[in-house]
């Protein structure tokens, strides 16, 4: 067995090993995507407006990010066209 192959099946059992966590503790994961969300978010001016470098929780993200109609959003909308 060459050090490729057994360095890319050494990566794929750990993928499976990680992809099978995630299944079986479902709130771990929505933790993790959030947490990846919100760091490519924070980057944004969108981001910026609601303090998003700051959340951590979904709570957080809750009271930074309200539910809001559509067009509420055009703001930020516009300047990504732009």
């Amino acid at each position: 067995m060459s050090l490729i192959h057994h360095l890319v099946q050494r990566a794929a059992r750990q993928r499976l090993s990680d992809l099978r966590t995630l299944v079986e503790q479902p709130a771990l994961a929505q933790a993790w995507t959030l947490a990846r969300i919100l760091e490519r978010a924070g980057l944004t001016r969108f981001g910026h407006d609601h303090d998003l470098e700051r959340v951590r929780t979904h709570a957080e993200f809750r009271r930074a990010v309200p539910l809001r109609q559509p067009h509420a959003l055009d703001p930020w909308w516009s300047r990504a066209r732009r």
